[in-house]
């Protein structure tokens, strides 16, 4: 199955699941969760407009208490690192009692996610193209370098020193 991003819980959060992958069954698990939230506590954040920039909305921290259930609940147990969706949950917890206290605007919470997501999302592509690449090597059985298959072998080091360049990317 695929992994789902950190960059589709944010979204989920802050826009309501209005950006998902419809390739993955947590997602759309998470999806109706945060539906049933929004009719629960009468809370959409997809119509917060009406509120100021450091103001929370009638049901909103309940709401988010559910997105975060959901979160926990369907996409974390799936993912591929699943403390960068924990991280995530609670840097929003922080931003949302900022809001709440006059300290931090919608504008700024909404900002700062955006950094975090872009942060997270080229840690899991890395961590998705190291995975590939070594499940890649495991397919492949081992070769003569000097055998019918020297310039697949040459393909071969090429690609481990890629693996070596993403892990020392990773470090």
């Amino acid at each position: 199955m695929k992994h789902a991003s950190p960059m589709l819980a944010v979204a989920l959060l802050a826009a309501g699941c209005s950006y998902y992958s419809a390739t993955d069954n947590r997602v759309e698990a998470t999806k109706d969760v945060f539906a049933e939230c929004t009719q629960q506590y009468g809370y959409d954040p997809k119509r917060s407009e009406g509120f100021g920039e450091h103001q929370l909305g009638p049901g909103e921290v309940e709401w988010r208490g559910c997105a975060y259930h959901a979160i926990e609940t369907k996409m974390m147990p799936g993912s591929a690192q699943p403390q960068q969706f924990a991280a995530l949950i609670e840097a929003d917890r922080q931003m949302t009692r900022e809001i709440a206290s006059g300290t931090l605007s919608r504008a700024e919470r909404r900002a700062k996610l955006e950094a975090l997501i872009a942060g997270m999302l080229g840690e899991e592509h890395a961590a998705e193209r190291e995975a590939n690449l070594e499940r890649a090597r495991q397919e492949m059985p081992p070769q003569d370098p000097y055998g019918p298959n020297a310039q697949f072998a040459t393909s071969q080091a090429a690609m481990n020193s890629q693996l070596n360049a993403v892990r020392a990317r990773l470090r």
